[in-house]
C-alpha cells in the first residue's frame, strides 16, 4: 500500500470515529438544554411564588394607609392587588400543573388570598362607613395576620420545593457536562490511537529513505555542502533526495563568494540597529516623561492624577509591572490608588513600617528575593525581584513607587526613574493640598456633608442645567425628628454623633454626583439629578427606612430610635428658581412634620396657599 493509500484510510477513520462522537456530543446537549430549560421555568414559579406575597403587602399596605388616613390614594395599592393576584395566581398554577407536591399548596395559597383580599376587602369597608375606632375593633382580633402568616407559610413550603427541584436540575446538568467531556476525551484517545497505528505502518516502510534524508539534512545544517544523498528507488521520498541533491550543489557553488560580504553587512546592520533602536526608545521616553510632567500639575482631583500615571508609566517602563501607593492622610496606612501590567507581589495596602524603602528614606531594590530581606507587603513567590521607591516632595512622604520582576530583570534607567518620582511626587502633594483647601471650603467639618455656600452655586448650575436638557430635578428637605431631645436628654455631644452617623447614611445612600449637604441644624438639603418626584420620593423611603435601622450610641449609652421626615419639590413643577424650589421643599417638610413626622410628602400646590404652622424640632 502506498503512502498517499495509508494517509487515506487514516483520514477515513478519523472522520468516522468524529462522526460518531459528534452525535454523542448533540445527544448530551440537547439533553443538557431541556434540564436548564425546566431549571429556568422552576425560577420563575420561585419568582411568581415572591409577586404574590409581594402583592398581597402591597394590598394590606394600602388598607394600613387608608385606615389611618380615610384618603382613598391610599387605596392604590389595594386596587392594584385586586386586578394583579388573579393573574399571578394563575401564572403559579399553570407553572406547576404536573406538580404533585405544588398543586395543593398553591391551592391552599389561593384559597389563603383571597381569605385575606376579603378580610383587606371588610375592613376598608368599616372604616369607610363606620369610621376609624369601628375599622380597629374589626382587626383586633388578628384574623388579618393569621391569613398573612399562613400565606406566608405556604409560599415558604413551595419556594423550598421549587428550591429542591432547581438544585436537582442543577446536579442533572452537571452530570451531564461530564458524559460530555468524558465523551470529548474518549473520543480523542481512539481518534489519537487510530491515527498512531497507521502512522506506524506508514513508518516501518518510509523509515530508510527519510532515515538518508534527515542525515543529509543534518549535515547541511551543519555547513556541510559536500554530503549528497543516496537515491536508491523511483518514489515521492527518493524524487525529493534528487532535489535535495541538486539544491545542495548550487548552494556549494554560491557560498564561498556569499559568506564573507553578508558577515559583514550583517555585523555593520546590527550595530546600526541597535544604536537607533537606542536613541528612539531614549528620544520617546523623555517625550513620554515631559508629557506626564506636564499633564499632572493640571490634574483636578485624583480621579485624572491616576489616569495620567496608569496611561504614561506603562509606556515609560514597557513591560514593568508596577504600583503607585498613596499614604493615608494619617500616616498610617498606604492604599494601592493606581497599577500597571497586572503586578501581583504586593498586597493592596499596608502599614509603612512594612516596607524597607520608606523605613530608610531611600529605594530599597532587590535584585534577588532568595538573597536578601524582603519587605513584608511582598510576596516573593510571586517574582524574582522588585524595587520600592519612596515618593518625598517638599519634605514630606506621601506615597511608594512599587516595580517587580517575574523573569529575570529589566533594565530601568535610574535617570528617568528619578526624574518620574520626583515629578509623581511633587504632583501627588500639590494635588492633596489643592483638595484639602477645597474640601475646608465647601464640607461641613462635622458631618463631611457639603456647606450652604456650595449647595448655593451647585443648585443654581444644576437647576440652569435640568432646564436646558428639559430634565426633572428633585431637592429634598430632611429634617432629624424630635433632635432637641438628643440634646436635652444626652448633651450637645450625643447630638454632633446624631448628626455625623445621619450624615455618612446620606453619603451612603444617594448616587454619585447627586448633592447632599447641611443646610442648618438638624436638617439636610439633598439635589437628585435627573430625579422625577416619585422617583425621589422612592429614594427618601429608602433613606427613611435604613434611619429607622441605626443603631447610634455615645459613651456605651444607646441614644434611641433616630426618625427623619422629608419634603421633596421637583424642578421645575414646584418652582423655577432655586430659591422657590428650596422654599417648597421646605413647605412639604412642614407638611410631612404636620402629618406625624418620620414620612415624606411632596409639594403640592395646595400647600404654598396654606398658611405656615410652627412644628416643633
Amino acid at each position: 500500500m502506498s503512502v498517499a493509500a495509508r494517509l487515506w484510510l487514516s483520514a477515513i477513520l478519523t472522520i468516522a470515529v468524529l462522526a460518531g462522537e459528534t452525535v454523542l456530543v448533540r445527544w448530551i446537549v440537547s439533553k443538557s438544554d431541556d434540564l436548564v430549560k425546566e431549571r429556568v421555568a422552576s425560577r420563575e414559579s420561585l419568582a411568581q411564588t415572591e409577586d404574590v406575597l409581594a402583592i398581597l403587602i402591597n394590598a394590606e399596605t394600602g388598607q394600613r394607609g387608608y385606615l389611618l388616613t380615610g384618603l382613598d390614594r391610599y387605596l392604590v395599592p389595594y386596587q392594584d392587588a385586586l386586578g394583579d393576584l388573579p393573574e399571578a395566581t394563575r401564572k403559579l398554577n399553570a407553572a406547576a400543573v404536573n406538580s404533585t407536591q405544588l398543586r395543593p399548596r398553591i391551592a391552599r395559597l389561593d384559597r389563603l388570598s383571597q381569605a385575606k383580599m376579603d378580610e383587606l376587602r371588610k375592613t376598608i369597608a368599616v372604616r369607610r362607613n363606620q369610621g376609624l375606632d369601628a375599622a380597629q375593633k374589626t382587626i383586633a382580633g388578628d384574623a388579618g395576620k393569621e391569613l398573612m402568616d399562613a400565606a406566608r407559610t405556604t409560599a415558604g413550603e413551595i419556594e423550598a420545593i421549587l428550591q429542591a427541584e432547581i438544585d436537582r436540575k442543577s446536579t442533572d446538568v452537571r452530570r451531564m457536562h461530564k458524559w460530555l467531556f468524558a465523551s470529548l476525551v474518549i473520543g480523542s484517545l481512539v481518534i489519537a490511537f487510530a491515527i498512531l497505528i497507521i502512522n506506524l505502518l506508514i513508518v516501518r516502510s518510509i523509515e530508510q529513505p527519510l532515515n538518508a534524508l534527515r542525515e543529509g539534512i543534518a549535515r547541511i545544517a551543519a555547513g556541510d555542502l559536500t554530503h549528497d544523498i543516496v537515491v536508491r528507488g523511483r518514489d515521492e521520498l527518493n524524487r525529493l533526495a534528487q532535489a535535495f541533491n541538486a539544491m545542495t550543489a548550487d548552494l556549494r557553488a554560491e557560498r564561498f563568494n556569499r559568506e564573507r560580504a553578508e558577515t559583514e553587512v550583517v555585523r555593520t546592520e546590527t550595530a546600526l540597529k541597535a544604536r537607533g533602536l537606542e536613541l528612539e526608545q531614549r528620544a520617546r521616553t523623555i517625550d513620554l516623561l515631559g508629557r506626564m510632567a506636564n499633564r499632572l500639575p493640571s490634574c483636578t482631583d485624583e480621579r485624572e492624577f491616576i489616569e495620567v500615571v496608569r496611561r504614561y508609566v506603562p509606556q515609560i517602563f514597557p513591560g514593568l509591572p508596577g504600583a503607585l501607593y498613596a499614604l493615608s492622610n494619617s500616616q498610617t496606612v498606604l492604599r494601592r490608588i493606581v497599577d500597571w501590567n497586572d503586578p501581583a507581589g504586593s498586597t493592596p495596602e499596608f502599614s509603612p513600617l512594612e516596607c524597607w524603602g520608606l523605613r530608610r528614606g531611600q529605594p530599597h531594590v532587590i535584585a534577588d528575593v532568595t538573597t536578601d530581606v524582603v519587605c513584608a507587603h511582598v510576596h516573593p513567590e510571586q517574582l524574582t525581584g522588585y524595587r520600592c521607591v519612596p515618593l518625598v516632595a517638599q519634605g514630606e512622604t506621601v506615597g511608594l513607587l512599587f516595580l517587580e520582576e517575574r523573569q529575570g530583570r529589566v533594565a530601568v534607567d535610574e535617570r528617568y526613574l528619578q526624574v518620574m518620582t520626583e515629578t509623581v511626587a511633587s504632583s501627588l502633594v500639590n494635588l492633596r493640598l489643592r483638595e484639602r483647601l477645597r474640601n475646608q471650603s465647601i464640607r461641613d467639618p462635622l458631618t463631611g456633608l457639603f456647606n450652604r455656600r456650595y449647595l448655593e452655586e451647585s443648585l443654581e448650575l444644576e437647576c440652569a442645567r435640568a432646564d436646558r436638557a428639559k430634565q426633572p430635578l428633585s431637592v429634598v428637605m430632611v429634617d432629624i425628628d424630635h433632635f432637641k431631645r438628643f440634646n436635652d436628654e444626652f448633651g450637645h455631644d450625643a447630638g454632633d454623633v446624631v448628626l455625623k452617623n445621619v450624615g455618612e447614611l446620606l453619603r451612603h445612600m444617594l448616587r454619585q454626583g447627586d448633592v447632599a449637604c447641611r443646610y442648618g441644624g438638624e436638617e439636610f438639603l439633598l439635589v437628585l439629578l435627573g430625579t422625577s418626584a416619585q422617583e425621589a420620593f422612592n429614594v427618601c423611603e429608602r433613606i427613611r427606612a435604613a434611619t429607622l435601622k441605626l443603631e447610634v450610641a455615645h459613651r456605651g449609652q444607646p441614644l434611641g430610635k433616630i426618625t427623619m421626615s422629608f419634603g421633596i419639590a421637583t424642578f421645575p413643577a414646584a418652582g423655577d428658581t432655586p430659591a422657590a424650589i428650596i422654599t417648597a421643599a421646605d413647605q412639604a417638610l412642614y407638611a410631612a412634620k404636620a402629618g406625624g413626622r418620620d414620612r415624606v410628602e411632596i409639594f403640592e400646590t395646595k400647600q404654598a396657599s396654606s398658611p405656615e404652622t410652627v412644628i416643633p424640632a
